[in-house]
């Protein structure tokens, strides 16, 4: 049997979250839609397999398929907590590698 892993998302994240939401509902109603669409999706497989890819500096980096964005997170395998801490822009700077 698989455990389903909690999803903890940071405040950080959903600042992050918010801030690419507003700018695609900018652009297109639709897209913004998307958007958030494609973000759960990854959230939800996240809850059933967390450990997709080797972490580095103790961060995993999922990206999102059809947008420039990746989910960072850690995982607390002895909890079954997903923890994102930020939803990043790929191609900006940043401090989690």
């Amino acid at each position: 049997m698989t455990n389903t892993y909690i999803i903890s998302v940071s405040d950080i994240a959903e600042q992050s979250i918010e801030e690419a939401y507003l700018f695609y509902l900018d652009k297109n109603e639709k897209l913004a839609i998307r958007f958030l669409s494609c973000l759960d999706k990854k959230l939800k497989s996240l809850s059933t397999f967390p450990v997709r890819t080797r972490a580095q500096a103790n961060y995993h980096y999922y990206p999102l398929n059809d947008f420039p964005y990746a989910i960072v997170y850690t995982i607390d395998s002895t909890d079954c907590i997903v923890f994102i801490t930020d939803v990043i822009h790929t191609s900006k700077e940043h401090s989690y590698f």
